[in-house]
Order: C-alpha cells, then sequence, then structure tokens
C-alpha cells in the first residue's frame, strides 16, 4: 500500500529545555509552549529592511518504520544542520519527536460498492443537486 498522506503527531516538550509557561497577553494570561531557538536548531528569516522576524522553520523527516505499531508507521526525526551538530558533536541528538500514521478517510473502512449509474435517454439540462 502506497502511503500519500500521514497524520502527523508530536510532542513539543520533546525539544530541548521546552517548557509550559504562562504569558499575560492582550486580555488574558494564556499558556504557551516555549522551544529556545538556539538550543533546537530553529531557522528563523528575517524582513531585511525591519529585521523582524517573519519565518521560524523546523526541519523534520518522517522515516518509515521496521514495523507498524498501534496503527503508526512513520516516526518523526529533526534534520539538524552541519553547524549545529559540529558544535554539539559530544551530545546525543537527534530524538524521536513524533509519529505519523496514513491518513484515514471518514467513516474509516473504505470499500468498493457496486452503485446504480444514472441513465438517460438524453444528456440532463441540469445537475440533480
Amino acid at each position: 500500500m502506497d502511503i500519500e498522506n500521514l497524520n502527523i503527531d508530536i510532542d513539543l516538550l520533546k525539544f530541548e529545555n521546552a517548557g509550559i509557561v504562562s504569558i499575560q497577553g492582550r486580555g488574558e494570561v494564556k499558556k504557551c509552549v516555549v522551544i529556545p531557538i538556539e538550543d533546537n536548531d530553529i531557522y528563523v528569516s528575517a524582513d531585511e529592511q525591519t529585521g523582524k522576524a517573519k519565518a521560524a522553520y523546523l526541519h523534520l523527516t518522517a522515516w518509515k518504520s521496521r514495523e507498524e505499531k498501534y496503527g503508526r508507521t512513520h516516526y518523526i526525526t529533526q534534520n539538524l544542520s552541519e553547524d549545529f551538530k559540529d558544535a554539539h558533536k559530544d551530545e546525543e541528538r537527534r530524538p524521536i519527536l513524533g509519529n505519523g500514521s496514513p491518513v484515514q478517510p471518514k467513516g474509516s473502512a473504505v470499500q468498493n460498492v457496486d452503485a446504480p449509474f444514472a441513465q438517460y435517454d438524453e444528456a440532463p439540462n441540469d445537475l440533480p443537486f
């Protein structure tokens, strides 16, 4: 079976020094997941004119598992930059951050059923719905 689409679950607390903190928002205190950029090799691109961050990228790979377990067919790891790897040679890096499983259509068990085909003597003028 070719798997084209995956449901992906990432445990954000698996990132180095990540945590849940409360931060004052505009009207109320919000619980937030904080993931340190430098500790986790997150690439941040900035607007050239303002210097303001416009995106933060996390490079991941979904690896096919040797065997399916609980419907999970892939595991997710982070692709680390060469600079980051060189700076952290002594550390064990590349933890499994999550997993993936094939996307199942709603109503799960999809079956091919012979359905009656509408036949017309002449082509209909409009759709039936």
